[in-house]
């Protein structure tokens, strides 16, 4: 009899695991490090994904270890700058649109310092002022894109930050300014940021309209937010993927290292 009772309780009890599992949706998995090329409405584009409680991102602009701090401008000399460090770079991409001398355009946290102001100039020449633009941002080892308007200074505090823009999409809507069609196909480099908080670092390997670049990040990535980094100079040094450009002229640059 006694047996009987046990057997009959362990039954219950799997059965209510089981159902309590059914119940349950499991965690997304947070992907590490992953690099990939994708094809997708037939342009390839070069992806790297990672979490930033698992890998370490990092912005800079100039190298405050020297008397006079000057910007790195290219990808080689930051790669040397972050090897004397003690990190192994896994990716490293500018990180948005600059002036001549590479002072960034807008919005700039280094380290938690802010070193650039909110740009909130909403109409003037280039893609920077294509509205509304925005800022990504690093946090407590969480990441997020939002638009500039979002941005609030007394309430948000963040580690790592750059403003760029146009935004592409916006809370899962595409940009209203981009035209499917269009035939202003360029080199384009962008992040954005799904719900599991994962990073989505991307530039296309080829010309590409801003409509074809936004659709990959809401339906192949699932961002409800994502931005525009820079275009034509875009540059990406990803060895996983064998990319080895070193070279470009840029303001700050964004890096995904090992330490």
């Amino acid at each position: 009899m006694l047996h009987m009772r046990i057997l009959l309780f362990l039954s219950v009890f799997a059965l209510l695991l089981f159902h309590a599992a059914c119940g349950t949706k499991a965690p997304v998995k947070e992907e590490i490090s992953k690099t990939e090329t994708v094809r997708w409405a037939d342009r390839l584009y070069d992806v790297v994904q990672v979490h930033p409680r698992k890998q370490r991102i990092l912005m800079d602009w100039k190298n405050e270890e020297t008397e006079n701090p000057t910007a790195f401008r290219d990808i080689a000399s930051y790669e040397s700058h972050l090897i004397e460090k003690g990190y192994t770079p896994l990716m490293i991409t500018n990180a948005g649109i600059f002036m001549e001398d590479s002072t960034p355009l807008g919005l700039y946290v280094e380290e938690g310092k802010v070193l650039r102001e909110t740009n909130r100039v909403k109409e003037a020449y280039g893609n920077f002022y294509m509205q509304p633009n925005g800022v990504f941002y690093l946090s407590d080892k969480s990441a997020e894109v939002i638009p500039t308007e979002a941005y609030d200074p007394a309430k948000h505090q963040f580690d790592y930050a750059t403003q760029s823009g146009p935004m592409l999409v916006i809370d899962g809507e595409i940009n209203s300014n981009f035209r499917e069609n269009s035939e202003n196909e360029k080199l384009r480099s962008g992040v954005g940021v799904d719900l599991s908080g994962n990073v989505f670092f991307v530039i296309s390997q080829g010309p590409v309209n801003f409509y074809e670049f936004a659709t990959l990040f809401r339906e192949k990535f699932s961002c409800p937010n994502a931005l525009y980094l820079d275009g034509v100079i875009s540059r990406m040094y990803c060895p996983s993927l064998e990319r080895e450009q070193k070279g470009g002229n840029f303001g700050a640059l964004i890096a995904v290292v090992e330490e």
